[in-house]
């Protein structure tokens, strides 16, 4: 499951203590407002679909998924194999 979060430009403070229950991670430094509120956008969708469907870890990582860097087709269908060889360092950085 691919999920795009566009973030906001006037994002709000996190609620102390407020615990999503979706672990946010990121390849370079973010202020934590963003993690924050990729976390609660993460927990909205995850409550749309069953918890075997739901996400527990969103990695974010740099740059586009862009056709020009040969991670989507034509028709902006994306490249799973293209991804995986880009981004494995971070797929596996979910899992350990």
């Amino acid at each position: 499951m691919t999920v795009t979060v566009k973030i906001p430009t006037q994002l709000r403070t996190a609620t102390e203590g407020e615990d999503s229950g979706v672990q946010v991670t990121s390849a370079f430094p973010v202020h934590p407002t963003v993690l924050a509120q990729v976390a609660r956008a993460a927990a909205e969708a995850s409550r749309a679909v069953s918890r075997a469907e739901s996400m527990r870890r969103v990695r974010i990582v740099a740059g586009d998924f862009t056709e020009e860097r040969g991670l989507l087709t034509p028709s902006l269908k994306i490249k799973r194999k293209a991804i995986t060889r880009e981004y494995e360092r971070d797929i596996e950085a979910l899992y350990s």
